[in-house]
């Protein structure tokens, strides 16, 4: 490294993060959702009901976070609270209003990242994914694998 900031690879991720996470939220805003709503979202799709504590470790938010996430979401008619079964948490359900908006917001979420990685081809950007992948595995990060399925399924 040279101690040039602008050549530290954490820098320059977390430059392309912050400009990534930029472009989401004005991508989400015309759908009035958050990004840790959509992700909410795209964890209802494909996981059997989450509680709101399940919910809260996947995204690493804290559960009083998610409590206010969760009620916007369900005011806003996206999701509902289902009778919580025998020695289980309270479990959360996506609707059709909410699958729809997770359909229109996933739109939104390709093209944030067809934006942001305009400069990369097709290969390069599967090759960017995989080396993610592969650093987000070696962290014992398995919320990306969750979420690509949720994704995947919100598609269908």
């Amino acid at each position: 490294m040279s101690g040039d900031l602008q050549d530290d690879l954490a820098y320059m991720l977390w430059q392309l993060q912050h400009r990534l996470k930029r472009r989401i939220e004005s991508e989400l805003a015309p759908l009035r959702l958050t990004i840790p709503q959509f992700a909410t979202l795209a964890h209802l799709v494909s996981d059997d009901g989450p509680s709101a504590a399940e919910v809260a470790r996947l995204l690493h938010l804290t559960p009083q976070a998610v409590s206010l996430l969760t009620l916007r979401l369900e005011a806003a008619g996206y999701l509902t609270r289902e009778e919580p079964t025998a020695g289980r948490s309270q479990p959360l359900r996506i609707t059709a209003t909410g699958r729809r908006t997770l359909a229109a917001a996933r739109a939104a979420l390709d093209r944030a990242e067809q934006d942001v990685f305009a400069p990369l081809n097709t290969g390069d950007r599967a090759t960017l994914h995989r080396l993610l992948e592969e650093c987000l595995r070696d962290t014992g990060a398995v919320m990306i694998n969750s979420m690509s399925r949720s994704l995947a399924a919100a598609q269908e």
